[in-house]
């Protein structure tokens, strides 16, 4: 049996079959949305060079995170923020994190494969 990574499928060995599924319309709209998401994960990858861009990051989705997971309004998130800068007016991660209703709302609705960040 040969896999296919692309269209996540177990396929048969023959060379003949290989090819005609290489070819089909679903491999193939499959393998450019691969493409893309590649190229997308580069961009990505050059935002989170330095290490305080991975912790504002990191901790933008903790916030969500716990917000979606207790069940509380999106809305909360700037007065959450403001308290945070309150309570911790020297944390330079802190500082730099840029997050309002709208972006927190994005991050859920398209951010669905996000895996939790619970080390």
């Amino acid at each position: 049996m040969a896999y296919c990574k692309i269209c996540n499928e177990f396929k048969t060995n023959g060379k003949s079959e290989l090819l005609k599924h290489s070819e089909t319309p679903r491999h193939n709209r499959f393998k450019k949305v691969l493409e893309e998401n590649a190229a997308l994960r580069g961009k990505l990858d050059l935002y989170l060079n330095s290490s305080t861009d991975k912790l504002v990051i990191v901790l933008e989705v903790r916030l969500i995170l716990f917000l979606a997971e207790n069940n509380l309004a999106i809305s909360l998130i700037d007065k959450l923020i403001a308290v945070l800068l309150v309570c911790f007016p020297k944390d330079t991660v802190l500082q730099q994190l840029a997050m309002a209703k709208q972006k927190c709302g994005n991050i859920i609705r398209f951010g669905k494969n996000i895996k939790t960040l619970k080390k």
